[in-house]
């Protein structure tokens, strides 16, 4: 996203006696703050005793009457003018920005909605600026009031005498007690809008103000600065230093001039190349800018935005070798490794060159359709330490079907041999239909499926040059010419019956060879440039595509629909002979015909017929379709997985990945790690399922789901102690891993190593498997969702990689075990998605009622009991409401008997209703119910919010655990003010209540966040990325399996000095020995407990 795209929806609302030459010009963004301090601030402006000012009040897209309360200040005072977006931006700095550009005063001020000025504040700081002869910065002192999450409220005052150095040690200069003309942005720069810069633009622009420009102080109070308010930066915006401190470091002055900005990148990662690694951009990618995206997407480009939630640790390069080239090369791999800040790069090599190249420099080798024993011996050379792909789009196991030309390719020739070798030797191999994959997987299980693909930029929508004649085109290769000549009389035929009304245009094929037609004709000999294809596409107006197909071979039954794309790209629509890959193509995008002269010649009038109106109907099908399925920038995440499962593949060789589930019942946490299993298996990976004690009837459901989504793979029984204990203040902790979980461990390890296993995933925290994982000598995965604090003490070292289902609880992870920890959410199935259209239009029809879904276990943390009390006051104020409750029901002793006493005393027994367990939901989220109720204390990534977003219900819910990532309130769904009857109530009325365009917007915008983040295709890209990171971590790893380290919930911060020496320290220990450095590292174990004590002695002090 560029800084010009920010622009589109702005209106301005100034007066016409507004000040045309201010003095001043002063800017204040403000975002849902009208019901707190917007009014405080800007009356604190207004009163100001200097008042040649314009105040330019930025509305970024707030929905809590900021707009009511900002026109009554418009209208009682022509000095403020109002810019409103109807979008929310997320970037302050962006907006303030855009206001500056737009301001007429010669020197520029900044207040916040959440900040006061003091009477004299603007008077005292214009007097101290005016009549310098050089640009210059006055600021003055700020009262700070802070209260940071969980601490106690501190006031102090920020500002001291200007000294550069000490600003470079830290910002003391408050936001709104600096004025400075506005000429210094065209010397320095304005604010930084970049996504990583949010929380500290305005440290950044002083420090780049400060080594062009004197400072000047004013002893003085001109301002109050109330930090850490809700949804404020500080508080919504985690703090790094080592980012910000190395973001700083970035060269972007000439970048942030006014003459420039427009096309700066809020949000890409090309600069932050220039000071930070690649696993450093890929973590400020996963911890910044992907969590921005998902939930700030208004003004991205679907282009631009698909790719960007795409990152890897490390850009690897594709060595391409094929016999020669050819645009296939540009289909399969190039549109992929050429979008913008793509993870992939490529080269190619001809066959014949593959014993002169270098391997230093490529990552994988794609033996794109090879045939020859030198490639055999470069894949036997590279396969140890490089993952290898065979690759087919064309079937080369069936060449020799097609003609006396590729007889070289039949079974028992040398090429034909050498083709099985590579396929049976590599690591993985991709194909592009079904009838290749099922030939490859003869001779190797790891086959993986990609489809053909284009650009978006292909498939948008664009003005046609269509004339009066009906323009039909063939585009193809010698491929099609038999089939072409066998049908050529329909073709004739055709043109017979109307010449003047009908042009044929073709490209590749010289039509020439079958005959003349009696209207019309062009011919394009073929270009093997697919750049200047595609533009020759774009440049076309065809109204109908022919794409017939020899379905008497399987190698014709081979091909994909890219024609289908290519028609889209030229406005046309197709006509496919009804065969395979054709065959499962919708109805309604394109017509087909069997492979008869009267089949073809029906099939050509029945387009004809269609009329304009109607054709063009058919190619906005056609064109929806291509979008949603072959885009390359949506299938970058398929193309991903794939050649993340080849490196996978390569580490694990044949061996079986190990799912160790804490629990039968089909929690959460047991949900999302069978999905994990079933996306594993979909990538050809052999699974093993490990369970502990159970009931009855938990065990014999879950044994029927892992056989449904493991292809009935071993389900083996162990027995283990759950990882958490009570706390000392109550509610659960992770406790200590002892000896006893070392010897279940062992047992463990014992029970599953028959079915060699190479890697080990286990849900929630779970001493046992972490054990059983380092007895087998393999990486250990583990999901872990909602934090508990530590039994204080020793702890483990549990696993080589770890995600979480939310940003949240993975910093509250990753702090505790000193490690990064990626999020991961479950994946929503597809059938919800598919849901969306119908509830969406559902909604537009009059209904009767208002029907709420809560789904979950029946326990107080699911808060089921508030719910039922928010319907009794729904009722009681009039609405005709209901509520089915499904979940488990008797996993909690007593809570469930609770709420239906509940139901009972509140006469809710036809409104509200407990279902229990319902093992296939979908159909709660199709058409039943229109509002998803979460009312929990405490969450980590509630799944049913997602579907409930894919699906198309609108969302209340409590602000708890990862739910801000996700969607914002009146933005994504209702946030409830609180967790009581009353808030519930209170935020399903209001949802109630949106006009329904707002309601439909608030719908799109969520289907959207969660479709970026929990589709299949992301999540299973994303398993296979976090298994390889296990691999890698436990493949680098330089101490024994299961070391010691020092875990507390909340570790108190270090002195700088101890930083320091553990800096040193670890500097020391990489340069040397493991054995030599054991004393080193029980010197940084120690460190927490240093830091303690110093600063117990200091709070003395």
């Amino acid at each position: 996203m560029r800084f010009e795209d920010f622009f589109q929806d702005l209106v301005v609302d100034r007066r016409a006696d507004a000040p045309n030459a201010p003095t001043v010009s002063i800017v204040l963004p403000t975002y849902a703050r009208a019901e707190r301090m917007l009014g405080s601030a800007i009356d604190s402006v207004l009163s100001q005793s200097y008042g040649d000012f314009e105040l330019i009040v930025v509305d970024d897209g707030s929905r809590d009457g900021t707009a009511d309360i900002l026109n009554e200040y418009r209208r009682a005072d022509p000095r403020v003018t109002v810019h409103r977006y109807r979008r929310n931006s997320g970037l302050p700095a962006l907006r303030v920005n855009q206001a500056a550009m737009a301001a007429r005063g010669r020197l520029i001020g900044y207040q916040f909605d959440d900040d006061l000025w003091t009477p004299e504040s603007l008077k005292i700081r214009v007097e101290a600026i005016e009549g310098r002869e050089k640009p210059s910065v006055v600021y003055g002192i700020a009262d700070l009031e802070a209260a940071p999450p969980g601490q106690p409220e501190t006031t102090r005052r920020l500002g001291a005498s200007f000294n550069y150095g000490r600003l470079v040690g830290g910002n003391y200069i408050a936001n709104n007690s600096v004025l400075h003309p506005i000429e210094l942005f065209e010397i320095a720069g304005m604010y930084d809008p970049h996504v990583v810069c949010r929380r500290y633009s305005d440290y950044d622009l002083w420090l780049r103000f400060g080594a062009v420009a004197d400072f000047i102080f004013l002893d003085a109070v001109v301002a109050k600065v109330r930090a850490f308010q809700p949804n404020s930066l500080g508080t919504s915006i985690p703090h790094d230093h080592t980012i910000y401190r190395k973001y700083l470091e970035i060269p972007r002055e000439e970048a942030l001039k006014p003459a420039a900005i427009r096309r700066y990148e809020v949000a890409g990662t090309a600069m932050l190349r220039q000071v930070f690694s690649e696993r450093e951009v890929d973590q400020i990618r996963r911890r910044s800018i992907i969590p921005f995206l998902v939930t700030q997407h208004d003004y991205a480009r679907t282009e631009a935005l698909l790719p960007a939630m795409v990152s890897r640790r490390k850009r690897k390069a594709l060595a391409v070798v094929k016999p020669d080239f050819s645009t296939s090369i540009d289909v399969t791999i190039r549109n992929f490794t050429r979008l913008d800040d793509s993870p992939y790069s490529n080269f190619f090599v001809p066959e014949r060159e593959i014993g002169s190249v270098a391997w230093s420099g490529a990552d994988t080798l794609i033996m794109y359709r090879t045939v020859t024993d030198g490639t055999t011996r470069v894949l036997n050379a590279l396969k140890a330490d490089r993952s290898c792909v065979y690759l087919m789009d064309d079937n080369m196991l069936r060449f020799d079907e097609v003609g006396p030309e590729h007889r070289f390719l039949a079974p028992g020739t040398p090429a034909r041999a050498a083709i099985e070798t590579q396929i049976r030797e590599a690591h993985a191999c991709i194909g592009y239909s079904d009838q290749i994959n099922a030939d490859m997987a003869a001779l190797n299980p790891h086959v993986l499926r990609l489809d053909t693909n284009i650009p978006l930029r292909f498939l948008s929508e664009r003005p046609y040059s269509r004339g009066n004649r009906l323009s039909v085109a063939v585009l193809s290769g010698p491929v099609r010419r038999e089939i072409l000549q066998a049908l050529w009389p329909a073709l004739a035929a055709f043109a017979e019956a109307a010449p003047d009304a009908i042009e044929f245009h073709f490209w590749g094929l010289d039509p020439a060879a079958f005959g003349s037609l009696p209207c019309p004709v062009s011919w394009q000999p073929f270009t093997h440039s697919y750049d200047l294809y595609r533009s020759r596409l774009l440049q076309a107006s065809f109204d109908i595509m022919l794409v017939p197909l020899d379905d008497q071979l399987l190698a014709s039954r081979s091909k994909s629909p890219v024609k289908l794309l290519e028609a889209v790209a030229s406005g046309a629509i197709c006509i496919f002979t009804d065969a395979p890959p054709y065959q499962g193509l919708p109805d309604d995008i394109c017509l087909k015909t069997p492979n008869t002269i009267e089949g073809w010649r029906s099939a050509l009038g029945r387009a004809q017929a269609l009329g304009r109106d109607g054709r063009a109907a058919m190619l906005e099908r056609a064109r929806a379709f291509a979008q949603k399925r072959y885009a390359t920038e949506r299938q970058l995440v398929d193309f991903a997985a794939c050649f993340d499962a080849a490196d996978l593949h390569r580490r694990l060789g044949r061996r079986a990945i190990a799912y160790v589930f804490h629990e039968t019942s089909l929690g959460g946490a047991t949900l999302h790690l069978l999905r994990h299993a079933q996306m594993a298996r979909s990538l050809g990976f052999r699974l093993v399922g490990v369970i502990g004690a159970s009931n009855e009837e938990d065990g014999r459901i879950f044994a029927e789901r892992w056989a449904g989504v493991s292809g009935d793979a071993p389900l083996i029984s162990s027995r283990w102690r759950i990882g958490y204990t009570d706390g000392p203040m109550g509610g659960d902790e992770h406790r200590t891993p002892d000896d006893k979980d070392r010897q279940d461990g062992e047992t463990m390890a014992r029970q599953i190593e028959a079915h060699d296993v190479g890697l080990l995933h286990a849900a929630v925290w779970n001493p046992t498997a972490i054990f059983a994982g380092g007895a087998l000598k393999v990486p250990v995965a583990v999901s872990l969702h909602q934090f508990m604090p530590m039994e204080e003490g020793a702890a483990w070292n549990i696993a080589d990689a770890i995600h979480c289902s939310s940003l949240r609880y993975a910093r509250d992870w990753a702090q505790a075990m000193h490690k990064p920890v990626r999020r991961i959410v479950c994946p929503v199935e597809p059938a919800y998605f598919d849901a969306f259209p119908a509830n969406l239009s559902r909604r537009r029809e009059p209904g009767s009622g208002l029907h709420l879904l809560m789904s979950g276990t029946l326990q107080p943390r699911k808060n089921q009991l508030e719910a039922i009390r928010a319907v009794g006051l729904l009722a009681r104020q009039g609405l005709d409401v209901t509520l089915d409750i499904i979940g488990y029901d008797r996993i909690v002793p007593d809570y469930p008997d609770a709420c239906r006493k509940a139901i009972l005393s509140l006469g809710l027994q036809d409104r509200v209703t407990i279902h229990g367990f319902i093992d296939k939901p979908e159909h709660f989220y199709q058409g039943r119910c229109q509002i998803l109720l979460m009312a929990s204390t405490d969450e980590s990534m509630p799944q049913t919010v997602l579907q409930a977003m894919a699906a198309g219900l609108m969302v209340v819910t409590t602000d708890v655990g990862g739910i801000g990532e996700i969607l914002r309130h009146r933005y994504g769904g209702i946030l409830a003010g609180g967790h009581d009857a009353p808030a519930l109530a209170e935020a399903v009325h209001m949802a109630a209540s949106l006009p329904p365009d707002q309601a439909e917007e608030i719908l799109r915008r969520a289907h959207r966040s969660v479709g970026l983040i929990a589709r299949e295709e992301y999540v299973r890209a994303e398993l296979i990325d976090f298994y390889n990171e296990a691999f890698e971590n436990w493949e680098t790893r330089d101490r024994p399996p299961l070391e010691k380290i020092r875990i507390t919930a909340a570790p108190s911060p270090r002195p700088v000095e101890l930083l320091a020496l553990e800096t040193r320290i670890h500097a020391l220990e990489n340069s040397l020995s493991y054995r030599l450095t054991a004393p080193l590292r029980r010197l940084v174990r120690r460190l927490p407990a240093l830091a303690r004590v110093i600063n117990r002695l200091r709070r003395r002090r």
